[in-house]
């Protein structure tokens, strides 16, 4: 039954199909190779089809059941994604992932009126501040 197969194992599976590395995936996802390496095994197990063809020199390649598991799953997240779009249109509320940057001279002033400001406001954004384009933090980080 499908149903015991996790939206994060399938975006895990997708992250891993999408790079044809566990290891490029983990680090993409800041997910751990172990987890995404059991996420893999849990879904193969669950469908009782291989999904990968692991070829030590060449990384992983799709089988032909997992092309297709892939875009099955990809069209899951986006549908389950739509949800957060659905319900935010719906109640007027903002959420998701903001990237602002600026010089370090502004920086002082910028974070302290409008960053800071804008993260209070509005809890469920990530906003991500870059100085001299150099990551400095996320103000919340809060989930849906």
């Amino acid at each position: 039954m499908l149903s015991r197969i996790t939206l994060r194992q399938m975006e895990y599976f997708v992250a891993t199909a999408e790079n044809c590395s566990i290891l490029i995936a983990s680090e993409k996802i800041h997910v751990s190779s172990p987890s995404i390496s059991a996420a893999i095994a849990h879904m193969e197990s669950e469908l009782n089809v291989q999904l990968f063809i692991r070829q030590h020199a060449k990384g992983l390649v799709l089988t032909e059941i997992g092309e297709r598991v892939e875009e099955a799953c990809t069209i899951i997240l986006c549908e389950a994604s739509d949800l957060y779009s659905l319900s935010s249109d719906f109640t007027g509320s903002m959420s998701g992932k903001i990237k602002v940057g600026c010089f370090s001279a502004f920086a002082p002033s910028i974070y302290a009126e409008v960053i800071h400001g804008f993260a209070n406001l509005y809890e469920q954004i990530d906003l991500e501040t870059v100085i001299d384009g150099v990551c400095q933090h996320s103000c919340h980080q809060f989930t849906n």
